[in-house]
């Protein structure tokens, strides 16, 4: 399913006309929806830890940058990474788009994933997003507005009751600094 299927499946829901495209957009709804869809993705896909959008990486050390005081190494987060996970036992910080560690850092985060990749509950829940941005610029009515959240929060229930969601803390060891032992056994050659 891509973008503008996403967008009209949303719109269906509100009982609006369709979208014919969105790249290029023609009509203040087009325009509306592509200016929109984006962010309402992105952020739809970082507020809740999707279990289709959860990713691991070993992040590979940028040289070029000196780390923050008190850390050894900086590591760049990766180009697909919407939201790192960062339990509160981890000893390395994010700045900007990078990471300061004392030691290599393998990385659990939320990964912008493409819409051919999503997951059926997401759509669902992405759809209501973009009913919910939309209602009042399609439909010129607010009173559809309770009925597209209501929507929007069956669909979240229903993606939780379904597992598509990881549910808990995120006091675990999702991301965190590797020991030497462990750098070993992956192949990584260390300094000590």
């Amino acid at each position: 399913m891509d973008a503008k299927a996403i967008i009209n499946l949303g719109l269906g829901k509100i009982g609006s006309s369709r979208v014919a495209s969105i790249s290029p957009p023609s009509s203040p709804l087009e325009r509306h929806c592509a200016a929109g869809y984006s962010q309402w993705r992105d952020s739809e896909l970082t507020k809740r830890r999707w279990v289709f959008s959860r990713s691991f990486q070993l992040l590979t050390e940028n040289t070029g940058v000196t780390p923050a005081q008190g850390y050894d190494k900086v590591y760049d987060l990766p180009a697909d990474c919407l939201r790192p996970i960062r339990d509160k036992h981890s000893t390395w910080i994010v700045a900007g788009k990078q990471i300061h560690a004392v030691s290599a850092v393998m990385l659990e985060f939320t990964k912008r994933v493409p819409e051919a990749d999503f997951d059926p509950l997401f759509i669902d829940a992405l759809a209501a997003r973009c009913a919910q941005e939309t209602v009042e610029f399609a439909t010129q009515s607010n009173t559809k507005t309770v009925n597209v959240n209501q929507l929007y929060d069956d669909a979240i229930k229903k993606a939780g009751q379904a597992n598509a969601l990881i549910i808990g803390s995120e006091d675990g060891t999702h991301a965190r600094e590797l020991d030497d032992w462990e750098l070993g056994r992956m192949g990584i050659a260390t300094d000590g």
